[in-house]
């Protein structure tokens, strides 16, 4: 089974951003107190279905057609709700948070990207189909997903991308983290308080069963992880 690119970063700062690749199986340890620790094999190996809202966006006439990614399987692997209007992922939202959105390529210029963009600063786990990094980063307004070619090599057939962003801390702070947006490495004056804040990726080819075994355990750990990023930091 080939294993997807996955990339991850979760760390505690005062006035610092950084970005990192994880090696696998190894949290990532930051001098002071760790918000979260997220381990390759923590992806292999979701415990349940995700504590959340999950969504799959598809078009109707792609859902009938689609052979592997299909809402029923979406629906037992994730227990998501399919839909085929933007309106109606809206609607859901607003109802409940969303946890995760699942978009297929189908249904990709239905998005909004402004909601988009602001429902991953919030947390929402995105994760598209066929779509490439470049193209989601720009959506997300996120240049640092696809830093060092993330996500960009093509493949041979259908492949998925996910990513997550979670920045919490005083809104003060984070209006000024989010206004310099880095990528890794670089002060941000006038950050007075610990700030939480974490940015991962995976993508792989997604052409048999196998794939999507593989696939939907990542969603159920970015979405755990990112709850969990939440209470740690709440303690």
């Amino acid at each position: 089974m080939r294993r997807p690119l996955i990339l991850l970063c979760v760390i505690l700062l005062v006035g610092l951003v950084t970005s990192c690749q994880l090696p696998e199986g190894q949290p990532l340890l930051y001098q002071g107190q760790i918000s979260a620790q997220v381990s390759d094999a923590a992806l292999s190996h979701p415990d349940s279905l995700p504590r959340g809202l999950v969504v799959y966006l598809i078009d109707d006439q792609a859902a009938a057609a689609e052979e592997l990614a299909t809402p029923a399987r979406l629906k037992e692997a994730l227990n998501a709700q399919t839909v085929s209007a933007w309106d109606d992922v809206v609607t859901l939202d607003n109802a409940s948070p969303l946890a995760a959105l699942v978009i297929h390529d189908s249904a990709w210029p239905l998005v909004d990207g402004d909601w988009l963009a602001q429902a991953y600063r919030r947390g929402v786990v995105v994760a598209v189909f066929s779509v490439y990094a470049p193209e989601l980063t720009a959506m997300l307004g996120d240049p640092c997903l696809a830093q060092d070619g993330f996500a960009s090599e093509p493949y041979p057939g259908a492949f998925y991308v996910i990513a997550s962003r979670l920045l919490l801390g005083e809104p003060d702070d984070v209006a000024l983290i989010e206004a310099a947006n880095p990528c890794g490495g670089d002060s941000v004056a006038g950050v007075e308080h610990p700030t939480s804040f974490s940015r991962s990726g995976a993508s792989n080819a997604l052409t048999d069963s196998s794939d999507f075994d593989t696939f939907v355990q990542i969603p159920t750990s970015k979405i755990a992880a990112v709850q969990e990023a939440r209470l740690d930091f709440e303690r």
